[in-house]
């Protein structure tokens, strides 16, 4: 028994040195080939999807220890299919959307409950390009739209926002450029396009043709899986007049990763790949990478979706939560807030000194705002009935109304328009 007991014993420790990896060797090219190797789906060979994940292999190759390998992919859906089956796709480029229409089937739940996201990327606006007959988004109802082609991208996000508005449509699967032919032709009631702003698909669609951008409500159905957007003269001066806007909904480009079991070795070069990306950024952020790096909030929130834990520790623990990034962001749109009012009313510019006092009175309005309860509203005390009425006695007159209570949407004091006059109201003191 005693011998049986050894030899069961050194079995078991040749299976654990047989099952550990050992290190690649430096004259083993198939070994060096995948070694660190991290598998990034992306999307067409013309499209951004493909060259974002091209400036993650320029960035972050490091010769040894972690290679990043682009692969063409074919849209967001088949994406989360080969991030989850597909030997050695890791990391997949995908709408934000495509989580939730892949949910509204739960055959996919071994698909969308293994899938998180490292970050949100950049935004592509929904554009509803329409005819001059068509004044709103529910005058679409049964009538001829196009959706791009069979399986795209923009067809998934239509399908979603058209059903989550309860506005059924004659679908028509026509491409970008023949869908803009056929509307102008009068062959189409409207097109859909999902695309980052401005498109050079509309340089050539003039409004004397009696096209028009048509607005997307932003509902809270709506809001549930998109952002609220807008496309302006600035965006398309040809099809928007001056100073006006058409509101929209935006889909987010995501990062997503398969959920790797913790400690595996796949997990471990995963987490390796968060380091690195997180810890670069600042390089995509340069000439040649493409101008889109420029969106990207790595801290953003992305509804519908949970993080990878590697990239919220990482997060953590270099201070960029979601709410220390929406302080900065509301700082650099304070900022801009005062140098549009000086343009507006002619004013010398602040200087980044008094911008800075100035949100400083503005931060602490605000916590001043939110600490003080609003006053509860009078009730009012009935009065004493007289004791003897008469039919010439005048009726008892009702309390007044109370005065409204401030909201949470109260305006702030005036203290941030650098206008020559003195503000309305006295900054808090």
């Amino acid at each position: 028994m005693e011998r049986m007991m050894r030899f069961l014993l050194a079995i078991g420790m040749l299976g654990l040195f047989l099952s550990t990896p050992a290190p690649a060797r430096a004259d083993d090219p198939r070994a060096m080939a995948k070694q660190g190797a991290i598998g990034v789906i992306a999307g067409g060979i013309d499209g951004t999807y493909l060259r974002v994940a091209s400036d993650l292999s320029a960035v972050l190759d490091s010769g040894g220890s972690l290679r990043v390998v682009p692969m063409i992919g074919k849209g967001s859906i088949q994406n989360l299919y080969d991030l989850r089956y597909l030997h050695g796709v890791d990391i997949a480029i995908v709408q934000s959307d495509a989580l939730t229409y892949l949910r509204q089937d739960p055959k996919n739940a071994d698909v969308t409950d293994t899938i998180r996201y490292v970050t949100k990327l950049y935004n592509e606006e929904f554009h509803v390009l329409a005819a001059r007959d068509v004044q709103s988004i529910q005058d679409l109802k049964d009538r001829r739209v196009n959706t791009d082609v069979a399986g795209s991208g923009t067809g998934m996000t239509a399908e979603i926002v058209f059903k989550t508005l309860g506005i059924p449509i004659e679908e028509s699967h026509l491409g970008q450029d023949d869908a803009l032919a056929a509307l102008a032709a009068g062959k189409l009631d409207a097109a859909i396009f999902v695309v980052g702003k401005p498109a050079k698909l509309f340089t050539s669609t003039a409004a004397d043709k009696g096209l028009h951008f048509i607005a997307v409500p932003q509902s809270p159905a709506l809001l549930a899986t998109y952002l609220p957007a807008q496309i302006g003269h600035e965006d398309y001066p040809a099809l928007i007049p001056d100073g006006a806007a058409v509101d929209t909904v935006a889909v987010g480009a995501v990062m997503a990763i398969y959920n790797m079991p913790v400690g595996s070795d796949r997990y471990r070069l995963a987490a390796g790949f968060v380091d690195g990306f997180f810890g670069s950024f600042d390089k995509f952020l340069m000439p040649p990478r493409h101008p889109k790096w420029h969106e990207v909030n790595l801290a953003a929130d992305l509804p519908g979706w949970q993080r990878f834990d590697p990239a919220a520790d990482w997060l953590r623990r270099h201070g960029k939560t979601p709410s220390a990034q929406a302080d900065a962001d509301l700082r650099r749109a304070f900022d801009a807030y005062l140098d549009q009012q000086a343009k507006e009313t002619a004013s010398p510019p602040p200087s980044a000194a008094e911008k800075a006092a100035m949100f400083n009175r503005f931060q602490q309005w605000q916590k001043a705002s939110a600490a003080t309860p609003a006053p509860a509203p009078a009730v009012a005390r009935p009065r004493p009935r007289p004791p003897s009425p008469t039919p010439m006695s005048q009726p008892v007159p009702a309390a007044p109304a109370p005065a409204p209570a401030p909201t949470a949407n109260t305006a702030p004091p005036a203290v941030w328009a650098p206008a020559p006059a003195a503000p309305a109201n006295p900054p808090p003191s």
